[in-house]
């Protein structure tokens, strides 16, 4: 996947769910994404070729507790000059 030099790459991102086979329909059918079931709370995305990967999981009961996660990878060092 292509990004601007030196900057961080988003890796894998988390989808906070009430109802995770709810999400998993609505995100496949608006993202075309397939999914790997991990278990009744969790599955992660294969969005194809060149996609960002992640995961819809159960909410938490702590209201704080969810946020919709980015992960990227560190950031590159510039090339020297």
């Amino acid at each position: 996947m292509l990004h601007a030099e030196g900057m961080a790459k988003i890796e894998h991102f988390e989808i906070p769910a009430d109802d995770v086979a709810r999400a998993q329909t609505f995100y496949g059918g608006v993202f075309g994404f397939s999914f790997d079931k991990r278990d009744d709370e969790n599955v992660m995305i294969r969005p194809g070729e060149g996609g960002i990967g992640g995961d819809i999981h159960k909410r938490s009961e702590d209201p704080e507790g969810d946020v919709i996660g980015v992960y990227e990878t560190s950031r590159s060092q510039p090339p020297a000059s």
